[in-house]
């Protein structure tokens, strides 16, 4: 009853464009960083950006031109370059089926690459299990899915432990 009343409202209060497609606003995008900058205990608003950028680079190596059309339909301007700066192409992104596989991906780049964003694995895995959570929140308000079902499960079965 209740969460239906609630998810019915929140569609009905999402800016729509031209063709009538569900389309977050530029207030939903602050908002996310907002959130995702207190869950990760950064000061640095430069930071969290350069995480959700690396993340974001390593999912959209996968989509077609269609989803990432439709990525940038439904997403406002200030979201639209961390869409497509440093985006992997599927090739080189292929291997990435995995919560884990995509943590020590975007560990070795920012080593790699000498950024420095994650002091270890381990927070790297932590910050990218965070950063999905969000990104999935967020492109779920448009009605958009971004992480593939085998990411979703293992998001979903992080969780479950970190409640345990």
């Amino acid at each position: 009853g209740t969460n239906i009343r609630i998810a019915w409202s929140i569609g009905k209060s999402k800016p729509m464009n031209s063709t009538g497609v569900s389309k977050l606003s530029d207030e939903q995008v602050v908002l996310f960083f907002r959130k995702l900058k207190n869950e990760l205990n950064c000061s640095s608003t430069e930071k969290i950006i350069a995480q959700v950028r690396q993340v974001l680079s390593r999912l959209s190596g996968k989509f077609s031109a269609r989803q990432l059309t439709e990525l940038v339909n439904k997403t406002p301007p200030l979201f639209h370059l961390l869409l497509i700066s440093n985006r992997r192409y599927a090739e080189a992104t292929d291997q990435i089926t995995h919560l884990d596989e995509l943590a020590d991906s975007v560990y070795a780049e920012d080593q790699q690459k000498g950024i420095k964003i994650f002091r270890s694995e381990i927070q790297a895995l932590e910050n990218v299990i965070v950063i999905l959570k969000r990104l999935q929140g967020l492109f779920m308000l448009a009605g958009m899915q971004v992480v593939s079902y085998v990411l979703a499960s293992e998001l979903q079965q992080a969780a479950i432990e970190e409640a345990a």
